[in-house]
């Protein structure tokens, strides 16, 4: 599944860093683009292994406000 979301607070490469890194540990994810100027990105995952929820809190619990956008299963 490819989720898009939009995430508030990032204001250099290092955030993006961060948060891919948080991403990456997170079972399931194998593909995370994220532009920290305009806040955009997106994350492939199986969902066999890992929700949209935890994508979320794994962001959330970085202290960046999150917002999911389109969920493509293709």
């Amino acid at each position: 599944m490819n989720i898009k979301f939009k995430v508030s607070g990032m204001h250099c490469n290092s955030c993006v860093m961060l948060i891919k890194g948080e991403l990456e540990d997170l079972p399931g994810v194998s593909s995370i683009e994220l532009d920290f100027k305009s806040g955009q990105g997106s994350v492939n995952i199986d969902t066999d292994l890992t929700t949209p929820d935890k994508v979320v809190t794994a962001v959330s619990d970085l202290g960046y406000k999150i917002e999911l956008g389109e969920k493509d299963n293709g």
